[in-house]
């Protein structure tokens, strides 16, 4: 339902993260550095557009697993 893949830039600290089968078209999401865990939702209203919505999930689901996702990608990536 929700696929997200991050990287982080080591030498700017830039984090990027491809948002797939929760949105379409699928899209790449810009931060800057680490990004307060409050100010997500935030910045991923502004950067991601079209949520999907089908029996599977509904948008506003899709939209918060991807912040949980980013967010373990942040944690993991440092």
């Amino acid at each position: 339902m929700v696929i997200v893949a991050g990287s982080r830039d080591p030498d700017s600290g830039d984090y990027r993260f491809g948002l797939n089968a929760a949105l379409s078209p699928p899209q790449l999401v810009r931060l800057g550095s680490r990004p307060h865990p409050e100010h997500l939702p935030q910045l991923l209203a502004e950067q991601a557009h079209g949520w999907i919505a089908d029996f599977r999930a509904s948008a506003l689901y899709r939209q918060r697993m991807s912040e949980v996702l980013i967010r373990r990608c942040i944690d993991i990536l440092g």
